[in-house]
């Protein structure tokens, strides 16, 4: 495979809550109808993580990443905020400016908890959520150790692909509840 093929095109900036965020669109063919797939990165890292993936999915579909604030080309510094509460924010208002209504979205580590919070706290539905290696810290308070953690894919329907096997018809099958031996295909 050509290695250029796995970068991510130029950032298309956008503001969203006051900061800078860097947005990438792989769209396939317009007149084709896509519900849209977006990915969501974990930290440190930023959409780049997500290029192989994107690329490959964007032959069928169109596909939005982004680069959190704090993170990758988007805005950084220590005037960015960057907790969990604010990034959730963000991202339902980049579906919002995306217009997308119903994405498929595939989120990894703090990126399945901004996720979450836009679903959960904001409001955004999914087509489907797809959550990998995620830990999420309670958005609304902790213990006293100030690390709360909750694996979420126990008790909400999501399923969790393994990434060396990746599929891209697994985002239109129908939710499972829990973990499954159909989730994963390792």
């Amino acid at each position: 495979m050509d290695a250029s093929r796995l970068d991510l095109p130029e950032p298309i900036y956008v503001s969203v809550g006051g900061s800078t965020v860097a947005t990438y669109e792989l769209k396939l063919d317009p007149a084709k109808p896509s519900a849209g797939v977006v990915f969501c990165h974990g930290t440190p890292w930023s959409a780049q993580v997500w290029a192989q993936a994107a690329r490959h999915l964007s032959a069928g579909d169109r596909v939005y990443l982004w680069d959190m604030p704090g993170y990758g080309r988007s805005a950084q510094g220590s005037d960015v905020r960057t907790d969990l509460p604010t990034q959730m924010l963000r991202f339902a208002m980049l579906l919002d400016h995306w217009r997308l209504e119903r994405p498929f979205v595939v989120a990894h580590d703090i990126g399945g908890a901004v996720a979450l919070g836009a679903h959960l706290i904001h409001g955004r539905d999914y087509g489907s959520l797809y959550l990998w290696d995620v830990v999420t810290l309670d958005p609304w308070g902790s213990d006293s150790s100030g690390s709360s953690r909750t694996t979420v894919t126990s008790s909400l329907p999501c399923r969790i692909p393994c990434t060396r096997h990746w599929s891209p018809n697994i985002l239109r099958e129908p939710h499972i509840s829990g973990w499954t031996q159909t989730s994963w295909r390792c």
